[in-house]
Protein backbone atom coordinates (compact mmCIF):
# COMPACT_ATOMS: atom_id res chain seq x y z
CA UNK A 1 0.00 0.00 0.00
CA UNK A 2 1.81 3.60 -1.05
CA UNK A 3 1.14 6.44 1.19
CA UNK A 4 0.91 9.78 0.02
CA UNK A 5 4.09 12.02 1.18
CA UNK A 6 2.06 14.87 2.55
CA UNK A 7 0.06 11.68 4.81
CA UNK A 8 3.34 10.62 5.38
CA UNK A 9 4.95 14.01 6.92
CA UNK A 10 1.71 14.89 8.72
CA UNK A 11 1.72 11.93 10.63
CA UNK A 12 5.38 12.05 11.30
CA UNK A 13 4.77 15.70 13.04
CA UNK A 14 2.04 14.44 14.92
CA UNK A 15 4.18 11.74 16.41
CA UNK A 16 6.97 13.77 17.20
CA UNK A 17 4.81 16.49 18.89
CA UNK A 18 2.69 14.51 21.05
CA UNK A 19 5.37 12.09 22.34
CA UNK A 20 3.05 9.01 21.86
CA UNK A 21 2.56 6.61 19.49
CA UNK A 22 -0.28 7.05 17.04
CA UNK A 23 -3.50 5.01 17.83
CA UNK A 24 -5.27 3.28 15.42
CA UNK A 25 -8.87 4.63 14.04
CA UNK A 26 -12.24 3.73 14.92
CA UNK A 27 -10.91 2.07 18.55
CA UNK A 28 -11.53 4.73 21.01
CA UNK A 29 -9.48 4.00 24.19
CA UNK A 30 -11.67 3.29 27.37
CA UNK A 31 -11.64 6.87 30.36
CA UNK A 32 -12.07 3.78 33.13
CA UNK A 33 -10.99 0.62 33.69
CA UNK A 34 -14.20 -2.11 34.45
CA UNK A 35 -14.82 -2.34 37.90
CA UNK A 36 -13.86 -5.60 39.42
CA UNK A 37 -15.72 -8.32 40.98
CA UNK A 38 -16.15 -8.69 44.67
CA UNK A 39 -17.99 -11.21 45.02
CA UNK A 40 -20.29 -8.97 47.39
CA UNK A 41 -23.84 -7.76 46.54
CA UNK A 42 -24.00 -3.62 46.22
CA UNK A 43 -26.73 -2.54 48.74
CA UNK A 44 -30.35 -1.76 46.74
CA UNK A 45 -31.18 2.08 47.02
CA UNK A 46 -33.24 2.91 50.10
CA UNK A 47 -36.63 3.82 49.08
CA UNK A 48 -38.45 7.12 51.09
CA UNK A 49 -35.19 7.85 53.51
CA UNK A 50 -33.28 10.53 52.58
CA UNK A 51 -29.71 9.94 52.17
CA UNK A 52 -28.73 13.41 53.82
CA UNK A 53 -30.96 15.91 55.73
CA UNK A 54 -34.00 15.59 55.86
CA UNK A 55 -36.29 17.85 54.36
CA UNK A 56 -38.24 20.26 56.11
CA UNK A 57 -42.01 21.51 54.70
CA UNK A 58 -41.48 25.13 54.27
CA UNK A 59 -45.00 26.97 54.30
CA UNK A 60 -45.66 30.44 52.65
CA UNK A 61 -48.57 32.69 52.33
CA UNK A 62 -51.60 31.36 53.72
CA UNK A 63 -50.56 28.14 54.06
CA UNK A 64 -48.05 29.16 56.76
CA UNK A 65 -51.07 31.32 58.44
CA UNK A 66 -53.47 28.41 58.32
CA UNK A 67 -50.48 25.79 60.71
CA UNK A 68 -49.77 29.09 63.05
CA UNK A 69 -53.11 29.18 63.66
CA UNK A 70 -53.56 25.10 63.84
CA UNK A 71 -50.82 25.04 66.57
CA UNK A 72 -51.85 28.22 68.39
CA UNK A 73 -55.59 26.32 68.81
CA UNK A 74 -53.86 22.77 69.70
CA UNK A 75 -51.53 25.09 72.29
CA UNK A 76 -54.60 26.91 73.49
CA UNK A 77 -56.63 23.66 73.91
CA UNK A 78 -53.91 21.75 76.05
CA UNK A 79 -53.93 25.03 78.49
CA UNK A 80 -57.14 24.61 78.85
CA UNK A 81 -57.01 21.01 80.27
CA UNK A 82 -54.11 22.43 82.59
CA UNK A 83 -56.15 24.88 83.96
CA UNK A 84 -59.87 22.80 83.93
CA UNK A 85 -57.21 20.05 86.00
CA UNK A 86 -56.08 22.27 88.21
CA UNK A 87 -59.37 23.65 88.87
CA UNK A 88 -61.10 20.06 89.57
CA UNK A 89 -57.95 19.31 92.25
CA UNK A 90 -58.33 22.70 93.93
CA UNK A 91 -62.32 21.82 94.26
CA UNK A 92 -61.76 18.66 95.06
CA UNK A 93 -59.04 19.69 97.98
CA UNK A 94 -61.61 22.24 99.30
CA UNK A 95 -64.64 19.65 99.39
CA UNK A 96 -62.08 17.51 101.13
CA UNK A 97 -61.09 19.75 103.61
CA UNK A 98 -64.75 21.04 104.30
CA UNK A 99 -65.84 17.33 104.77
CA UNK A 100 -63.37 17.03 107.58
CA UNK A 101 -63.62 20.34 109.07
CA UNK A 102 -67.28 19.28 109.32
CA UNK A 103 -66.84 15.69 110.37
CA UNK A 104 -63.98 16.45 112.90
CA UNK A 105 -64.22 15.00 116.28
CA UNK A 106 -64.36 17.55 119.32
CA UNK A 107 -61.31 17.67 121.19
CA UNK A 108 -60.40 15.57 124.20
CA UNK A 109 -57.98 15.17 126.41
CA UNK A 110 -57.80 11.37 128.51
CA UNK A 111 -55.57 10.12 131.74
CA UNK A 112 -55.50 7.24 133.06
CA UNK A 113 -56.44 6.75 136.82
CA UNK A 114 -54.26 5.93 139.82
CA UNK A 115 -56.39 2.49 139.40
CA UNK A 116 -55.38 2.53 135.62
CA UNK A 117 -59.15 3.22 134.40
CA UNK A 118 -59.15 6.00 131.37
CA UNK A 119 -60.75 9.02 132.65
CA UNK A 120 -61.56 11.99 130.36
CA UNK A 121 -59.98 15.51 131.06
CA UNK A 122 -62.21 18.59 130.37
CA UNK A 123 -60.45 21.62 128.47
CA UNK A 124 -59.01 24.39 131.01
CA UNK A 125 -61.50 26.64 129.27
CA UNK A 126 -64.21 24.70 128.91
CA UNK A 127 -67.58 26.25 131.19
CA UNK A 128 -69.06 23.69 134.22
CA UNK A 129 -71.61 21.68 133.68
CA UNK A 130 -74.22 24.19 135.99
CA UNK A 131 -73.71 26.79 138.47
CA UNK A 132 -75.05 24.12 141.33
CA UNK A 133 -71.71 22.05 141.19
CA UNK A 134 -69.56 24.79 141.59
CA UNK A 135 -71.33 26.15 144.72
CA UNK A 136 -71.13 22.96 145.88
CA UNK A 137 -67.60 22.65 145.25
CA UNK A 138 -67.87 25.98 147.41
CA UNK A 139 -69.12 24.73 150.19
CA UNK A 140 -67.52 21.73 150.16
CA UNK A 141 -64.15 22.81 150.41
CA UNK A 142 -63.67 26.57 151.47
CA UNK A 143 -64.49 25.90 154.89
CA UNK A 144 -61.44 23.64 155.70
CA UNK A 145 -59.51 25.83 155.18
CA UNK A 146 -59.69 27.30 158.56
CA UNK A 147 -60.77 23.61 160.16
CA UNK A 148 -58.00 23.20 162.39
CA UNK A 149 -56.48 23.62 166.31
CA UNK A 150 -53.43 23.78 167.80
CA UNK A 151 -52.20 20.39 167.21
CA UNK A 152 -53.05 19.37 163.57
CA UNK A 153 -52.71 22.80 161.76
CA UNK A 154 -49.87 21.60 159.73
CA UNK A 155 -51.55 18.04 158.69
CA UNK A 156 -54.67 19.90 157.70
CA UNK A 157 -52.97 22.69 155.35
CA UNK A 158 -51.12 19.55 153.74
CA UNK A 159 -54.87 18.16 152.94
CA UNK A 160 -56.16 21.62 151.96
CA UNK A 161 -53.43 20.91 149.01
CA UNK A 162 -56.52 19.24 147.58
CA UNK A 163 -58.41 21.94 145.99
CA UNK A 164 -55.81 24.98 146.99
CA UNK A 165 -53.01 25.90 144.20
CA UNK A 166 -50.00 24.92 146.13
CA UNK A 167 -48.38 28.67 146.11
CA UNK A 168 -52.45 29.69 146.92
CA UNK A 169 -51.39 27.80 149.91
CA UNK A 170 -48.36 28.80 151.23
CA UNK A 171 -49.58 32.49 150.69
CA UNK A 172 -52.51 31.55 152.85
CA UNK A 173 -50.60 29.76 155.47
CA UNK A 174 -48.30 33.23 155.82
CA UNK A 175 -51.67 35.50 155.79
CA UNK A 176 -52.75 33.17 159.35
CA UNK A 177 -49.81 34.14 160.67
CA UNK A 178 -49.58 38.05 159.75
CA UNK A 179 -53.01 38.52 160.48
CA UNK A 180 -52.39 36.94 164.10
CA UNK A 181 -54.83 34.23 163.75
CA UNK A 182 -52.66 31.41 163.57
CA UNK A 183 -50.42 32.26 166.59
CA UNK A 184 -53.67 33.12 168.92
CA UNK A 185 -54.74 29.30 167.82
CA UNK A 186 -51.37 27.81 169.24
CA UNK A 187 -50.89 30.23 172.08
CA UNK A 188 -54.40 29.90 173.43
CA UNK A 189 -54.59 26.17 172.38
CA UNK A 190 -57.83 26.82 170.60
CA UNK A 191 -59.95 25.03 167.63
CA UNK A 192 -60.63 27.22 164.91
CA UNK A 193 -63.73 26.34 162.38
CA UNK A 194 -65.58 28.39 159.75
CA UNK A 195 -69.70 28.65 158.88
CA UNK A 196 -71.11 29.45 156.00
CA UNK A 197 -73.55 31.82 157.02
CA UNK A 198 -74.88 33.11 153.36
CA UNK A 199 -75.29 31.41 149.93
CA UNK A 200 -71.97 32.05 148.30
CA UNK A 201 -72.80 33.89 144.93
CA UNK A 202 -70.64 33.81 141.79
CA UNK A 203 -69.88 37.15 140.93
CA UNK A 204 -67.87 37.11 137.35
CA UNK A 205 -66.68 34.09 135.43
CA UNK A 206 -63.85 34.87 132.82
CA UNK A 207 -60.87 33.50 131.02
CA UNK A 208 -56.96 34.01 132.41
CA UNK A 209 -54.35 32.63 130.85
CA UNK A 210 -56.56 29.86 129.24
CA UNK A 211 -57.96 29.11 132.41
CA UNK A 212 -61.77 29.41 132.98
CA UNK A 213 -61.93 31.19 136.49
CA UNK A 214 -65.00 32.14 138.36
CA UNK A 215 -65.22 35.10 141.05
CA UNK A 216 -67.00 33.40 144.32
CA UNK A 217 -67.84 35.26 147.32
CA UNK A 218 -68.19 33.66 150.49
CA UNK A 219 -69.77 35.25 153.96
CA UNK A 220 -68.50 33.27 156.83
CA UNK A 221 -67.84 33.58 160.45
CA UNK A 222 -64.53 32.52 162.18
CA UNK A 223 -65.23 30.82 164.98
CA UNK A 224 -62.67 30.46 167.95
CA UNK A 225 -63.29 27.49 170.50
CA UNK A 226 -61.34 27.60 173.59
CA UNK A 227 -63.27 24.51 175.29
CA UNK A 228 -63.71 26.25 178.07
CA UNK A 229 -67.26 26.20 180.03
CA UNK A 230 -68.67 28.83 181.80
CA UNK A 231 -71.52 29.55 183.05
CA UNK A 232 -73.13 26.42 181.22
CA UNK A 233 -71.94 27.36 178.34
CA UNK A 234 -68.31 27.09 175.77
CA UNK A 235 -66.57 30.28 175.35
CA UNK A 236 -66.25 31.08 171.98
CA UNK A 237 -65.41 33.71 169.58
CA UNK A 238 -66.85 35.12 166.28
CA UNK A 239 -65.25 37.04 163.86
CA UNK A 240 -67.40 37.30 160.51
CA UNK A 241 -65.21 37.44 157.50
CA UNK A 242 -65.78 37.92 153.66
CA UNK A 243 -63.87 35.30 151.55
CA UNK A 244 -63.56 35.69 148.17
CA UNK A 245 -62.23 32.84 145.82
CA UNK A 246 -60.73 32.78 142.52
CA UNK A 247 -62.04 28.80 141.33
CA UNK A 248 -60.02 28.00 138.23
CA UNK A 249 -60.37 24.59 136.45
CA UNK A 250 -57.61 21.83 137.15
CA UNK A 251 -56.96 18.26 136.43
CA UNK A 252 -59.07 16.39 138.27
CA UNK A 253 -56.72 13.73 138.26
CA UNK A 254 -54.95 16.06 140.87
CA UNK A 255 -57.45 18.00 142.68
CA UNK A 256 -61.61 17.66 143.57
CA UNK A 257 -64.04 17.94 141.06
CA UNK A 258 -61.25 19.31 138.21
CA UNK A 259 -61.64 22.60 140.26
CA UNK A 260 -59.04 24.39 142.75
CA UNK A 261 -58.95 28.22 144.23
CA UNK A 262 -55.85 29.48 141.97
CA UNK A 263 -56.59 32.88 144.70
CA UNK A 264 -58.45 34.52 147.36
CA UNK A 265 -58.79 37.89 149.16
CA UNK A 266 -60.22 37.85 152.73
CA UNK A 267 -62.32 41.33 154.49
CA UNK A 268 -63.96 41.81 157.09
CA UNK A 269 -67.94 41.94 157.13
CA UNK A 270 -70.51 43.48 159.37
CA UNK A 271 -73.00 40.95 160.54
CA UNK A 272 -76.89 41.92 159.54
Amino acid sequence: MTTHPQQRNAVQKGTKGSGKRPQAQGKPRPSKAPPRKTGKKSAPPTKGKPTGLEEVPVYHGAEALAALTVAESKHSRFKGRVVLGLTLALAASLGWNSVQTATRPEPKLLATTVDGRIQELPLLDAPIESRQVLLDWVRRNIPDLYDFNYVNFRAQFNQALDFTRRATMEAFYQDLNDSGILPKVRKEFLILRANIVQDPVITNEKIIQGRRVWIVEVPMNLVYDSGDVQNGKRQRITQPILFTAWVARANPLEFDGGLMLAKYSISNRREE
